[in-house]
């Protein structure tokens, strides 16, 4: 059926492709003028006659735009419409509703199941043109968007888990540098060589620090950081802190206070390495940035009667913050123009991490502020209280205490290898290296004495996750159960998990204190005596 094109609509413009459209009407009369307008225009029409034929065509080859009739028999065009929105495939295509039903009720039934247009019959063809040509425009313009939103998102990803693994490749230099440096401390050197072995250990702490800092970031932004289920301890806690920032607050000239609630119960449950972390954060911010004379921290229970949940106010009475000042504190990598800030290095990462990680914990952060009257930032988390909170650990012994306990040492990097085997030694343990998993295994099976193991994680020939396995497959027909320490550079919670489930008791990130390592140590052979059958 030949039909007469109105001037002014003519072939699409070139920049314009041609599209595949499809026309799903059953009158075919209908079908007909419509794909007669849209051919002339240069696009390729393709018909269905109802709803299930229109399914059909699409799971055959996708179209660019659909112009679907409502009222078909066999499979109405709303019924059509909801089943394409149902497939990921089909679930964003343009689809033009055309009806000769002109109401509200209609209209609004049409976009409800996700129409993207909606032209009444009978159609003008001017109108008709335009408005294939607007929605091909707009559904071009928003594939580009989503490609656009798409490679900056994987960019943005890619950056991060740069980030994140070059922060884990600096671990274990770290550990080496910092333990090693602790080492030269214990010796009788002279006091010169003393002072520069300190400043060596001062700089590897703030790079380690910063390391943290970057890894925290790229777990947090990559959605992987998960918060663990342990005890915390206030006291403990307080105990903690002020060890780390007592000496650093009497250097400044501020006096540093903690103060516990008598109504406090002894403990919550939670991750109190992160609650640490948070609350370090702030006392940290208040020391080096407010030039505050006096910082308190005081902890309470969030409910005074029921003495559930957690509550911890940092105060200091600095130089305090206008309201630009408050957001960039918050806002990653920012910094305020606050001259104390200025003149004091950092990532600018403290305030931000901090928000977030509180906000992990279901939690709620606040800080009140204004120039020249301090700053107060107030947390609270809804931590459930443990009723029967567990006991201290118990001191550790001094060095040497171990009286030949064999220990087997897991490591590729020779230097962490020489570091552990230095420590353990002077503990009084009795040192075995392994350089990879499958030797661990060969040391497991050829010592019957040996018990403890320190297992580093990513290591060439078999790794440690492996390695961990076989050993307790291993220990389930020998009946020999060894205690394993997984000792990494990689300590963001899926190698966490995954050491876990592969069947370790302990994990210890590195770069480590000495401190930390004794202490996983003291609680393994306290445990393991604990445990050893009376003769």
């Amino acid at each position: 059926m030949a039909r007469k094109i109105s001037p002014g609509c003519g072939p699409i413009p070139t920049h314009m492709h041609a599209a595949d459209l499809l026309i799903v009407d059953d009158d075919g009369t209908q079908r007909a003028i419509i794909g007669e307008i849209l051919e002339a225009e240069g696009h390729s029409v393709r018909h269905a006659s109802d709803g299930l034929q229109a399914l059909e065509e699409v799971q055959h080859r996708l179209p660019d735009l659909i112009l679907l009739d409502i009222l078909m028999p066999c499979l109405d065009g709303i019924s059509t419409l909801r089943k394409l929105r149902a497939e990921d495939s089909s679930a964003s295509l343009p689809v033009i509703v055309t009806t000769g039903l002109d109401d509200a009720r209609s209209i609004q039934a049409a976009f409800d199941a996700g129409a993207t247009d909606f032209l009444v019959k009978p159609v003008q063809e001017r109108v008709l043109v335009e408005r294939v040509r607007f929605v091909l425009r707009a559904d071009a313009m928003m594939r580009e968007l989503r490609e656009a939103r798409r490679s900056a998102e994987n960019e943005e990803r890619l950056k991060t888990e740069f980030v994140g693994t070059v922060s884990h490749e600096m671990r274990t230099p770290l550990n080496g540098i910092l333990g090693i440096a602790r080492l030269l401390l214990q010796q009788n050197l002279s006091p010169a060589v003393n002072e520069n072995i300190a400043m060596i250990l001062q700089s590897a702490e703030r790079l380690r620090t910063t390391v943290e800092a970057m890894l925290d970031y790229s777990e947090l932004e990559l959605g992987k950081l998960a918060l663990q289920s342990e005890p915390v301890l206030p006291s403990l806690l307080v105990a903690q802190l002020s060890e780390a920032f007592a000496a650093g607050a009497v250097k400044l000239g501020t006096e540093l206070t903690f103060s516990l609630s008598d109504s406090l119960p002894r403990a919550f449950r939670g991750d109190p390495a992160r609650i640490r972390q948070i609350v370090a954060s702030l006392i940290d911010n208040s020391l080096r940035y407010s030039g505050a004379t006096s910082v308190d921290v005081t902890l309470s229970p969030i409910d005074q009667q029921a003495r559930s949940g957690l509550q911890i106010v940092v105060r200091d009475d600095g130089s305090g913050l206008a309201e630009p000042d408050q957001e960039a504190l918050f806002t990653p990598f920012a910094r305020t123009q606050r001259p104390m800030a200025r003149s004091v290095a950092g990532l600018g990462l403290g305030l931000s991490m901090c928000s977030r990680l509180v906000h992990l914990m279901d939690g709620d952060l606040r800080l009140e502020s204004s120039p020249g009257q301090g700053a107060t930032v107030s947390i609270r988390l809804p931590l459930p209280t443990i009723e029967q909170p567990p006991a201290d650990n118990p001191s550790p012994r001094p060095e040497g205490h171990a009286h030949g306990l064999p220990v087997l040492v897991v490591e590729d990097n020779p230097i962490n290898a020489r570091l552990l085997s230095r420590l353990l030694s002077k503990r009084g343990f009795d040192v075995r290296l392994a350089s990879h998993g499958l030797e661990a295994i060969e040391h497991f099976q050829r010592e019957s004495a040996l018990e403890l193991i320190l297992m580093d994680l990513n290591m060439p020939v078999m790794d440690g996750f492996e390695a961990t396995r076989r050993i307790r497959q291993i220990s389930r027909t020998s009946g020999r159960s060894p205690w394993i320490a997984a000792v990494s550079a990689h300590a963001d919670s899926r190698s966490r998990r995954l050491a876990f489930e592969a069947g370790v008791d302990e994990f210890l990130a590195k770069p480590f204190d000495t401190k930390s390592l004794i202490s996983i140590l003291e609680r393994a052979t306290n445990e393991r005596s604990r445990n050893a059958p009376v003769s």
